[in-house]
């Protein structure tokens, strides 16, 4: 999945709409250091204070 392109769009606004896997979802969110390492506990706190 690293990568691969899975839609294209032009100059235009546009929706983009591709099939992908769920594992794939998961993979990637693992491979991404700042989702991986995240504290869901302290990022409620930090969007509660604001």
């Amino acid at each position: 999945m690293h990568g691969e392109v899975l839609a294209r769009a032009g100059e235009d606004e546009v929706l983009l709409v591709a099939d992908i896997e769920r594992s794939d979802i998961a993979d990637a969110r693992f491979d991404l250091p700042t989702l991986r390492d995240a504290n869901p506990q302290l990022i409620s706190q930090l969007i509660a204070d604001t």
